[in-house]
């Protein structure tokens, strides 16, 4: 077992520390190099997390040509901690309504340097570009990777994140990035999610994980490209109803040999399950199959996704009140199922509100 340390992102302030037992914390980065900056969206986050000896990994590909830095225990760690890494990236996007995410992508682009001294005035002026790679570098912070533990100091600086009634902070106005100059905060459930996702076996862990993986599609997905967000939210939901229902076998009709027990019936008492029960839920949960359906089988996108669109108002106001109603359904399904596994009541819906 080992300790490691890197660097994840947000783009709302991220103000405290949260630490979930022997697995894993976050706290902010403080750097006399970021009081320097005037302007920056991405606030860098310290992550903080174990690697246990049945999670190392050997990719195949050899990527020792390229020097002593990519030496195959160098390479086999690197791997084995952002797999992990990413993992638990998508676990805690699970109950934030905040996105948290690492830079993956190192493709250069062009930009027109800008010192953080510089008036807006010498900045306009400047007449040449720059090529350069989206990365974030912190002097010394990659000799800083591997830990003995984890750092008990940061109790001393940070305040615990504040932790918001379960229903009141997915339901009360939840703040998905559209409120920057707001701090991070977490579900008071949050506690209970990551018990029951820790306490998962083997392989219930690996479909929660792909189910989660959808989920932090969806969530990264929903403003540029809202239908395929849209879309993984309901792979993430299926990916889970059917591992809830594999051991279930349907009684056929004797007239046509087809299932009784429809598929649009089990999505519907699945969600009821897990997620709420009651008249109005039931006639929604419907109509989020039947809408699942339209774009699947109709081609169907939103309109609100393109960057310049006509649509009214009212009917724009409806399309963002979709897309935020299946993506908190995703999560709290989720959250719920792990949760009751922790409780022990998964076989039965129960709400959550009552966990403090």
């Amino acid at each position: 077992m080992m300790y490691y340390k890197s660097i994840i992102f947000s783009k709302t302030k991220f103000e405290g520390y949260f630490r979930y037992k022997d697995e894993f914390q976050i706290y902010p980065l403080k750097s006399e190099y970021l009081d320097r900056v005037k302007k920056y969206k991405h606030h860098p986050i310290i992550i903080e997390f174990k690697i246990e000896d049945s999670e190392w990994m050997s990719p195949k590909k050899d990527f020792s040509y390229l020097g002593d830095i990519f030496k195959k225990g160098s390479h086999d760690l690197l791997a084995t901690a952002m797999t992990k890494l990413d993992r638990l990236i998508d676990l805690i996007n699970l109950f934030s309504t905040n996105l948290f995410f690492r830079y993956k992508n190192n493709d250069g682009f062009w930009t027109v340097p800008a010192t953080s001294d510089k008036t807006d005035d010498e900045i306009n002026i400047i007449e040449h570009s720059d090529f350069l790679y989206k990365l974030f570098f912190l002097k010394g912070f990659n000799y800083q990777c591997i830990i003995d533990d984890f750092n008990t100091d940061i109790t001393k600086e940070f305040n615990d994140i504040p932790l918001v009634d379960y229903n009141e902070y997915f339901s009360n106005d939840p703040n998905y990035d559209y409120n920057v100059l707001d701090t991070i905060k977490f579900p008071s459930v949050i506690n209970y999610g990551l018990e029951g996702y820790f306490d998962l076996n083997v392989e219930e862990k690996k479909i929660i994980d792909t189910s989660i993986k959808y989920s932090n599609i969806c969530m990264k997905n929903l403003e540029l490209e809202t239908t395929i967000g849209v879309l993984s939210a309901f792979t993430s939901i299926e990916t889970l109803m059917n591992f809830y229902y594999k051991d279930f076998k349907p009684e056929n009709c004797k007239e046509c040999g087809q299932p009784r027990y429809s598929i649009a019936k089990r999505y519907t008492d699945f969600l009821l399950n897990f997620v709420g029960e009651s008249d109005d839920l039931k006639k929604e949960f419907k109509k989020l199959y039947t809408f699942r359906s339209k774009i699947v089988h109709t081609g169907f996108s939103f309109i609100t996704e393109n960057l310049w669109h006509d649509l009214e108002e009212d009917k724009a106001d409806d399309e963002t009140i979709k897309k935020l109603q299946i993506m908190m359904v995703n999560k709290r399904l989720i959250i719920n199922y792990l949760s009751l596994t922790k409780l022990g009541k998964k076989e039965k819906h129960h709400v959550v509100d009552t966990i403090s």
